[in-house]
């Protein structure tokens, strides 16, 4: 799998593989970092067949495997594997990503990239604590410019992977 080694500004170094998957049309982020660590899953989300690869938004779900569909049950986040730790603090749920706010070098908080970060409680999920969301906000910005910034046939390969992810859900659903 390929590696970088991502700078978060404020934050430090973290050491970042990732890999395509090309059967949902996503990235795979495997983030191992002193701080932060685990997988996040990167689903463009396609507002219209015809926007332009690696522009618009990305569902950042926390935790290794397909995107669940919409909707689905909460406990399906939390039996999703490798979900990300930070701060000591496993986190669960997803979180959209406008591209374009995830700003380069400069450190971002939830409010400038306009995300929620969600941790595991014993009875179910709450809001992280405002330090360790700035800290995932900063690290989802970064994976966003990454995302974002990879070669043009690779993004338009997982464009049309994901086109095709949802074509396929959409015929398995239930009319």
């Amino acid at each position: 799998m390929p590696t970088f080694i991502g700078l978060v500004p404020g934050y430090g170094a973290s050491t970042i593989t990732f890999d395509d998957d090309l059967t949902i049309g996503a990235t795979r982020y495997h983030l191992s970092g002193p701080r932060v660590h685990g997988v996040v899953v990167a689903v463009p989300l396609l507002d219209t067949p015809t926007q332009q690869p690696g522009t618009g938004r990305l569902a950042m779900v926390f935790g290794d495997g397909p995107p669940p569909p919409p909707g689905a049950d909460p406990d399906t986040f939390r039996r999703r594997v490798d979900r990300p730790t930070a701060n000591g603090l496993r986190l669960t749920g997803t979180t959209t990503v406008e591209i374009a706010r995830a700003a380069p070098a400069v450190r971002v908080s939830t409010h400038d990239l306009g995300v929620s970060v969600t941790r595991e409680t014993p009875d179910g999920a709450r809001p992280a604590p405002a330090a360790t969301a700035d800290r995932v906000a900063s690290v989802l910005a970064l994976l966003a410019r990454h995302f974002s910034h990879r070669h043009l046939t690779v993004l338009a390969r997982l464009h049309t992977a994901r086109l095709a992810a949802l074509d396929r859900a959409a015929a398995t659903r239930p009319n």
